[in-house]
């Protein structure tokens, strides 16, 4: 197992639930554990009222933390995406599949082509007189909500401005 070095106060993203603090790391045995375990303890700083326990011991759970991207990085992520694009599935299972996978990784580039991947197809259907179907864009959604928390919070900007700090950092 890799070593990690978070520290409390760190500010890291952890899955899908966005920002969140290193409030504490402790050693705890929760119900049901037959030993005690260290465990990452996170405060979402959106959600105040949850807290999350990472045990260290548990690859799968500690892969999904990261730290949060540097202005450069963000930058880069945006122009790392310039020109690249996800293609749209007709096989819903298999999209899906593969959208749901994009949001479990939380790789900033890959959220963003596949947010654009999914607002084209919004607008493509929109021309049609057609919605998008509702699983689609519940993780439009999720996406766009990632990005834009950890943009506006790097970047000192409103979530309101993300869009506009994108597209005028992004060449199609």
């Amino acid at each position: 197992m890799k070593s990690t070095n978070y520290k409390k106060g760190d500010k890291v993203i952890y899955g899908t639930n966005g920002i969140c603090t290193v409030e504490d790391i402790q050693k705890m045995m929760f119900p049901m554990e037959t030993e005690e375990r260290t465990y990452y303890v996170l405060k979402p700083v959106n959600t105040r009222n949850s807290t999350l326990f990472v045990p260290d011991s548990n690859e799968e759970l500690m892969s999904k933390i990261r730290y949060i991207l540097t202005k450069e990085e963000i930058d880069a992520v945006i122009s790392g995406s310039n020109g690249k694009r996800l293609e749209w599935s007709d096989e819903k299972n298999a999209r899906l599949a593969s959208f749901n996978g994009i949001l479990k990784s939380g790789n900033p580039e890959e959220l963003l082509l596949l947010i654009k991947c999914v607002y084209d197809r919004k607008t493509a259907l929109l021309d049609m007189g057609k919605k998008l179907p509702a699983a689609d864009e519940n993780i439009l959604v999720c996406a766009e909500k990632l990005v834009r928390e950890e943009f506006a919070y790097v970047l000192g900007i409103s979530e309101d401005q993300v869009g506009e700090y994108i597209r005028t950092n992004m060449k199609n």
